[in-house]
């Protein structure tokens, strides 16, 4: 994704994250997200947020630091759990989460969000 791509979905993303209802609790972790992200504040919010997960600061988030930062909040997940839920945002493969492929996983709940 090209970084012009980016910045087009981060302002998507921030338009709509307030537009839409989510059913507490929830167990869905892009809801999870997206509750965490209206939490923050400014026009960056969303790479903030990714930031903390990504504990290393290698630009992307593994499982392990899924699951630490879950643990951590108050929602721990089983080492499985993280290994589900970095599985399904990983599109490339790589056991690595981009910060692209985080924006996706967000702006993918969303628009399902806003269709129901």
């Amino acid at each position: 994704m090209v970084e012009g791509s980016i910045l087009e979905l981060e302002k998507i993303i921030i338009e709509t994250i307030d537009d839409v209802f989510i059913d507490l609790p929830t167990r869905n972790f892009a809801e999870f997200m997206i509750i965490l992200a209206r939490r923050k504040t400014g026009e960056n919010k969303i790479r903030v947020l990714f930031e903390e997960y990504d504990s290393d600061g290698s630009g992307s988030v593994q499982k392990e630091e899924i699951k630490k930062w879950l643990d951590q909040h108050g929602k721990p997940v089983s080492k499985a759990q993280a290994g589900k839920i970095s599985d399904a945002m990983d599109v490339s493969g790589d056991d690595r989460i981009s910060y692209e492929e985080f924006l996706t996983m967000i702006a993918a709940r969303l628009l399902v969000l806003n269709l129901q």
